[in-house]
């Protein structure tokens, strides 16, 4: 995956790209598995999970990423905690921040 992220980075946002990074080294370093940006459907309205965590075919919940000061929105959350209370087994989202360095 990093491979095809070099490649492809002029395609991303640099954000988008960071993003993807930290998906690829926390599920090498954890030997799970991770999807990026996947589709779930809600009664509040689609979801993108920004990284979504499996391991050996079962899925363990999502990651939603945030650079900088862009907010973890009300209706997300409401998506999020619907997700967790409707999967079988729970699907928790957590949410990981990274910090804006300004130049």
């Amino acid at each position: 995956m990093f491979n095809e992220l070099k490649k492809d980075k002029d395609k991303y946002k640099v954000d988008e790209v960071e993003i993807n990074l930290l998906g690829y080294i926390l599920m090498r370093e954890n030997k799970l598995d991770e999807a990026i940006e996947v589709f779930k459907k809600t009664p509040f309205g689609s979801r993108f999970i920004d990284i979504e965590v499996s391991k050996g075919g079962k899925i363990l919940g999502g990651i939603e990423t945030k650079v900088g000061g862009s907010r973890y929105l009300p209706l997300q959350r409401i998506k999020d905690i619907w997700l967790d209370l409707n999967t079988p087994g729970g699907y928790p989202v957590q949410l990981v921040r990274k910090a804006k360095i300004l130049k």
